[in-house]
């Protein structure tokens, strides 16, 4: 499905190379698609070429820390956005995930919290806090954030896989099958 996606915008940028849209929007789609190092390039060439708000500068960081790229570098971006832009849900919950993955679950809970009351249709603020509370052995909590994120549409293909796994561990089958196929589907 995003084959086709990176496809169109390869062509608009061998037409353009300049064009910091194409550049962006092809980074998008890879890191829909798992390539989250050609995602760090294309996004990274988009602000050079000039494309500079806040989101592209999250976008980029979040493909930088799924990359395994300038972890530390990732790190001070994501929080000079915050520190810009305290109110960004996608920086909030890119850093909640962050703070995660280094063990403080209680720091990357508070940040995915705040992501979720800010932009409440942010699936991936919603399965984050999920995962948090299972591990945390919060079920219930677990459950109600899970429950939070069904519906909502999850930046990569992984996502729905994590989420289908939630699904099944709380007995909901059906659901967990409904991801599994759009994970298979992107």
């Amino acid at each position: 499905h995003f084959e086709t996606e990176i496809d169109y915008f390869d062509n608009a940028i061998e037409q353009d190379p300049t064009n910091p849209f194409a550049h962006y929007f092809r980074g998008l789609a890879r890191l829909a698609a798992g390539d989250a190092k050609g995602a760090y390039t294309d996004i990274s060439q988009s602000i050079d070429l000039g494309l500079t708000s806040n989101e592209v500068q999250a976008n980029k960081s979040y493909a930088a820390f799924k990359s395994s790229v300038y972890p530390l570098k990732q790190l001070k971006e994501v929080e000079a956005i915050m520190r810009s832009d305290p109110l960004n849900p996608l920086a909030n919950a890119y850093f909640g995930e962050f703070m995660m993955s280094k063990g403080n679950l209680e720091s990357g809970l508070g940040f995915l919290e705040k992501a979720s009351m800010i932009d409440p249709n942010l699936g991936l603020a919603h399965l984050l806090r999920s995962q948090i509370y299972g591990f945390m052995g919060m079920d219930k909590l677990a459950k109600e954030a899970l429950d939070s994120s069904t519906g909502l549409t999850l930046p990569i293909y992984h996502h729905y896989i994590d989420r289908a796994n939630l699904y099944t561990s709380f007995g909901n089958h059906d659901l967990a099958l409904f991801d599994l196929n759009e994970a298979i589907n992107l």
